[in-house]
């Protein structure tokens, strides 16, 4: 049974500190067969993710030169608080839980127990806390002229697909920056 595409969309919010996201995809099944005169089949793949919202583990970002071509020193740290990792291992249990259920039963297909395989991927965000790396008009601290402008400035997630909200954040932004430029060269 061939499901619609669609984009990420929020499945359930858990009480465990995470939320379930699922999408869905049609693609052609590759065959060695070619011909005209046979329709090419297609199946659906639909993809269950977890997020947990607002993590505790943090790493640090340092600027390694003032050099524009210099990567900048990551130090990466995921799952150092336990909180963090105890809500990962619930969300995976949602999602085991999910699977098994009578809904999931028409949709699965045959590797094993029928639940394909499993990626697991991490999505930066929350990098650039507010009072700790910008303040409230989004100045990197310290740093004369630098903003931060995008999702990493959010306490959590806005939600799944957040585009809409980064560009009302992106316009608001330019027009107060666009305001105090106009306010400091009518008062030169």
């Amino acid at each position: 049974m061939l499901l619609q595409q669609s984009l990420i969309q929020v499945v359930r919010i858990t009480d465990s500190g995470a939320s379930l996201e699922a999408s869905s995809n049609v693609l052609p099944y590759p065959s060695s067969v070619h011909t005209v005169f046979m329709r090419p089949l297609y199946y659906s793949i639909v993809s269950i993710m977890e997020k947990i919202i607002g993590p505790l583990s943090t790493g640090s970002i340092l600027l390694a030169s003032p050099k524009i071509i210099t990567n900048p020193v990551v130090r990466f740290i995921y799952f150092i608080n336990p909180v963090d990792l105890q809500r990962c291992v619930n969300g995976t249990r949602r999602i085991s839980e999910l699977l098994r259920t009578r809904a999931v039963a028409d949709y699965k297909f045959g590797f094993g127990d029928g639940l394909g395989h499993s990626e697991h991927y991490m999505e930066l965000s929350w990098g650039c806390l507010m009072e700790r790396v910008v303040d409230s008009e989004l100045r990197v601290l310290g740093v004369g002229s630098l903003r931060v402008i995008d999702g990493s400035v959010f306490p959590t997630s806005p939600g799944t697909n957040p585009h809409t909200t980064l560009l009302m954040l992106g316009g608001h932004m330019g027009l107060k920056i666009l305001i105090e430029r106009m306010q400091k060269t009518s008062y030169s």
